[in-house]
């Protein structure tokens, strides 16, 4: 779990793409005076969640009991980031931007979770047994990501509130109100 000086070698396109935009973040900051804040936000989920992203469609098959697919164990890991916290963090960054212009800042949940615990978790806030297949991992996939969270707490005073599986009921809870 690195901090936010740790070398960067994404392996995934996504990643790439991530670390392309904080150096034309930079390069702005450099060449034009932009004053730049960057934030590294750590799977981000919660009510209005991207379609395309893994909670969304989990919570999508189990409403409509539909099959799952885990690409992998189901053993990776992420530091989930409820969008409230993330929300919080962006408010902390602008209100003390006289310490964040120029800095970097690792903002996640503080609670790792494997995909087979949020599954778990779903099923129980759904009262649904997944229908999981197991498939191969993605090229590309990263088996565990966890943000270290240190600077932002000390710097901005950053500490995340929502546990996983209050988060999840949130969505849930979104969710079944589309239906």
């Amino acid at each position: 779990m690195g901090d936010e000086e740790s070398p960067l070698e994404p392996a995934s396109p996504y990643g790439v793409t991530k670390l392309g935009a904080e150096h034309l973040c930079r390069a702005y900051a450099e060449n034009f005076g932009l004053p730049v804040t960057i934030l590294r936000f750590f799977s981000v989920y919660g009510p209005r969640q991207r379609p395309d992203m893994a909670y969304y469609i989990f919570i999508r098959a189990l409403l409509h009991d539909e099959p799952i697919i885990i690409f992998g164990d189901g053993e990776q890991s992420r530091s989930n980031t409820f969008i409230a916290d993330c929300v919080q963090g962006i408010l902390l960054a602008f209100e003390k931007r006289e310490h964040s212009i120029g800095e970097i800042f690792n903002l996640g949940g503080g609670e790792v979770v494997t995909i087979n615990r949020v599954l778990n978790i779903l099923a129980g806030l759904t009262g649904k047994s997944p229908q999981v297949t197991f498939a191969q991992a993605r090229p590309g996939d990263q088996r565990h990501t966890a943000a270290n969270i240190a600077k932002a707490q000390r710097v901005l005073g950053f500490t995340p509130t929502t546990p996983v599986t209050a988060g999840l009921q949130a969505q849930v809870e979104w969710q079944r109100a589309l239906l």
